[in-house]
């Protein structure tokens, strides 16, 4: 069941963990949910069900770039989203310094 705002309150408490985490960490989807849960538990009450909307903004924010998914320390692309099985995790895309001379 989808609930109003229910997208962006997923993607503002994706953002709010991710902020919060150390350099080069990742989160389990999960932490979103169980959030989001503990947040407003009458809103969302079984944080479970929350789980194929959550990951959905995951992939949304992998296509727009401000996120990456990892999978066993790998990162994994958007194209391959239908093809992972398997816990995954997110993170806060890891930036190149390399500047064009």
């Amino acid at each position: 069941m989808q609930y109003p705002n229910q997208t962006e309150d997923i993607r503002t408490t994706l953002y709010h963990l991710l902020d919060n985490l150390k350099p080069f960490s990742t989160l389990c989807p999960s932490s979103v949910a169980r959030q989001l849960h503990k947040q407003d538990p009458v809103r969302y009450p079984v944080w479970r069900v929350l789980m194929d909307s959550v990951r959905d903004v995951v992939w949304d924010e992998v296509q727009r770039g401000n996120v990456e998914v990892t999978q066993g320390g790998t990162v994994r692309t958007w194209d391959e989203k239908e093809k992972i099985k398997g816990p995954i995790r997110v993170r806060k895309p890891m930036k190149t310094t390399q500047e064009s001379g």
